[in-house]
């Protein structure tokens, strides 16, 4: 009996041109939402009901991983992660800008491979160099302000019939705006879209069919905003089935594997640009029923934004590129151990507005441990959510209310070390790095910080190393800031390929 895979790949080696073509026969979809935590969805343990049918069939029809968590926590840098399989501060992409560095990604990696490769929305976001080379790419004014379940259904059927005019398998990178801001039923939805229609939820919930969050008090405004977020990750899962029937409507569903995730969490004090647990950890499912057991939950393994790329070559068969962070998960997918993956290295930089908070994060199924050199001097955090209605909400309940103004300060000011037990405490709302108890687990995951700063390069080390020197966590921050803002001028754009 001769075995076709280890044929293919002696021929891979024989034959490297056509081996190519032979190999990479397995599409790639690979679906985002924006902006979307974890818990939301039905099949993360999300209360709120009928709130995700369709990507809780997906999640059914695949591998669901429990500790899955993108490199950063902000939309452009987290896909960055994905297409580079590097750490931010390797890949260069730490902001919102473009690498500046000569490294494998996955767009040119595929389209030599003989990919067709399309994109449809947060199009900048997700090309690493402003001349990524996509065959197809559309940004959200061709799809409902990326928020129309039907153009979706539409443009990936046009892509995918593309592909197979040119005889070639495909990797899509399909990009949701939901459930980002402008939420569903807000003034600042109606100016996006300001005279066309715009594009409904299959069900509208009202305030109280909605969970607030653990890491926000429920108070009323925070309930309306919270509301707001969850008609669009309504509308996000009517959007993920629109994707998925186009798929099937295609014939290819067969032969492609999915992938769905989020690139980062809700756009709330405590979650989206931060690192915290509730601000990195996303919905990670696989589905390919022809390659992997279906109906699997993963609580093992940790896996990383950048072991997207690393993965998706190794499911292909295509060679690994030199100088990678992140590492194949594809052993997990096939059924196998990977006892390695036993913790993820989150990071931030800054914000849209330029503003740099840097921050770095060791966690692992017991502990996180939270370094922020920025928080020395009383030094002011905002961000996107800080004008929201929900933070508004707190500061004027904290004028009598003395725990939600613990909360109200803890996000505006922060200290430089944080330590939390996810297993009791996942949002993270008791720091224990001053709890005596404590001290030995507190060195040992800021020593494991330090190593993994020492192997990947990080220029946060110093900073780490000398944390009780406020003089030089001071140079550090003002080094950072000044890097971010040189590193947005004379910014490019990626542009709409039809």
């Amino acid at each position: 009996i001769i075995n076709m895979n280890k044929l293919q790949n002696k021929l891979f080696w024989l034959l490297p041109i056509v081996s190519l073509q032979v190999q990479a026969q397995k599409n790639v979809l690979l679906i985002t939402a924006d902006d979307l935590n974890c818990n939301s969805l039905g099949v993360y343990g999300c209360s709120v009901k009928n709130i995700s049918p369709n990507i809780d069939k997906l999640a059914a029809s695949g591998i669901q991983f429990l500790n899955a968590h993108v490199a950063i926590a902000v939309s452009q840098p987290s896909r960055g992660a994905l297409a580079t399989g590097r750490y931010p501060h390797t890949s260069g992409i730490e902001g919102f800008y473009h690498t500046n560095k000569d490294i494998p990604m996955i767009v040119p990696t595929l389209r030599d491979a003989g990919y067709y490769c399309g994109l449809l929305g947060k199009m900048d976001h997700s090309s690493p160099v402003a001349n990524t080379p996509w065959h197809y790419a559309v940004d959200r004014e061709d799809l409902g302000q990326g928020r129309d379940p039907q153009k979706y259904y539409e443009k990936v059927t046009k892509l995918i019939a593309d592909a197979n005019q040119m005889d070639k398998p495909f990797y899509l990178m399909v990009n949701s705006h939901d459930p980002h801001r402008p939420w569903h039923g807000t003034a600042g939805e109606t100016r996006d879209f300001g005279k066309r229609p715009i594009p409904q939820p299959s069900h509208i919930y009202t305030a109280d069919e909605v969970e607030v969050p653990g890491f926000l008090p429920d108070l009323p405004g925070v309930r309306t905003e919270v509301t707001q977020y969850f008609n669009s990750i309504k509308r996000l899962d009517d959007t993920v089935g629109a994707i998925l029937k186009a798929l099937k409507d295609s014939g290819e569903e067969d032969n492609t594997v999915i992938m769905f995730l989020s690139d980062n969490g809700m756009s709330q004090p405590f979650s989206k640009t931060n690192c915290y647990y509730q601000s990195t950890r996303t919905p990670w499912i696989v589905s390919s029923p022809s390659l992997y057991r279906s109906n699997r939950v993963d609580k093992e393994h940790f896996v990383s934004g950048i072991d997207f790329f690393p993965t998706v070559l190794d499911i292909l068969d295509l060679p690994q590129p030199m100088g990678l962070d992140g590492n194949s998960f594809k052993p997990v997918l096939e059924g196998d151990k990977q006892p390695e993956r036993t913790f993820v290295v989150t990071q931030f930089q800054s914000t849209n507005g330029r503003k740099a908070y840097p921050m770095r994060c060791y966690q692992d199924k017991k502990y996180a441990y939270i370094f922020n050199p920025w928080a020395i001097d009383s030094t002011l955090f905002r961000n996107e959510s800080s004008g929201g209605g929900a933070f508004q909400e707190m500061k004027r309940y904290g004028k009598t209310d003395a725990l939600v103004q613990k909360r109200v300060d803890m996000n505006l000011y922060r200290v430089v070390e944080e330590f939390y037990d996810i297993e009791q405490d996942p949002d993270a709302l008791h720091n224990l790095i001053d709890n005596p108890t404590y001290q030995k687990e507190i060195d040992t995951y800021r020593e494991a910080m330090l190593l993994y700063m020492r192997k990947t390069a990080d220029p946060m080390l110093p900073a780490l190393e000398g944390r009780e020197d406020k003089e030089a966590l001071r140079k550090y921050n003002n080094e950072t800031q000044q890097y971010v803002l040189d590193r947005h001028k004379n910014p490019q754009k990626m542009k709409p390929i039809r």
